[in-house]
């Protein structure tokens, strides 16, 4: 049985989703400031979404996680691509609403990155980060995170080509930037 609450810290939490998170994801994932910094912009049917849910809940590792501030949901941090021969994941994340307080996927990351290195023992984290998307790079820097590569013209957003940065960080450089940032202080 996977445990539901990985991590915490101060107000933060982030836990595995449940049955229960079903709706209220459909909403996140097919809401406009979401869809505009991932891959696919369609609208997600009733159905593709409970066959995305039933895979996550069925996975023997937690693959999304949900993160909650002062215990209401506020995002998401998607794990994908685990290979655990290699240490090695990618990440994706979102945050429920485009009101939603600022720092809140600051925090998230915080914790993601301390479960990941510390539960998890991975040693790389990877993330595709969309060209245009400037306050999902500054936020990966800010954490530590290098821009490995760019894939030009890698995925079609609106049917206008756009480049994918891949920015990755490992677990030394964490544990040594993670003292610097007053993330929690």
């Amino acid at each position: 049985m996977i445990k539901d609450t990985v991590i915490e810290k101060q107000k933060y939490r982030l836990r595995n989703i449940r049955q229960s998170d079903t709706n209220m994801l459909l909403g996140w994932r097919n809401s406009d400031h979401v869809r505009a910094s991932m891959y696919t912009d369609h609208i997600i049917s009733k159905t593709e979404h409970r066959h995305w849910m039933d895979s996550m809940l069925n996975a023997s590792q937690p693959r999304v996680l949900i993160c909650e501030h002062e215990q209401t949901a506020k995002g998401v941090v998607n794990l994908s691509h685990i290979y655990p021969e290699h240490r090695r994941v990618h990440w994706g994340f979102y945050v429920s609403d485009s009101s939603t307080r600022k720092g809140i996927a600051s925090h998230m990351l915080y914790l993601a990155l301390d479960y990941l290195y510390g539960e998890r023992n991975m040693r790389k984290i990877c993330g595709e980060i969309l060209a245009f998307n400037k306050q999902s790079i500054a936020l990966h820097k800010r954490l530590g995170f290098q821009c490995e590569a760019v894939l030009k013209q890698h995925c079609l957003k609106n049917n206008v080509p756009e480049d994918v940065m891949i920015f990755a960080l490992f677990k030394p450089e964490w544990e040594t930037h993670r003292q610097t940032l007053d993330i929690f202080q």
